[in-house]
């Protein structure tokens, strides 16, 4: 089972292309931009299962410069 989800990630002023790079060595991250809004980076990943998504996401959070993220699995 695939399960695909979002994260929508706030970074440092700065920080935004930094964090899209690293966010792509994550295995099971499909897609990262840099973006205006709200969030400076959205990206699209695909865990196994929901264990997989949580060593994802806490992949993620190691990343230096992040401020604030939200995850958002498809429903």
């Amino acid at each position: 089972m695939v399960v695909p989800f979002y994260m929508l990630i706030r970074t440092r002023i700065g920080e935004s292309k930094n964090v899209v790079h690293e966010t792509l060595k994550i295995e099971g991250v499909k897609v990262s931009h840099s973006v205006m809004g709200n969030y400076d980076v959205i990206l699209y990943a695909e865990g196994k299962d929901l264990e997989d998504v949580r060593r994802i996401r806490d992949a993620v959070f190691e990343i230096s410069g992040i401020t604030i993220t939200e995850t958002v699995v498809h429903a």
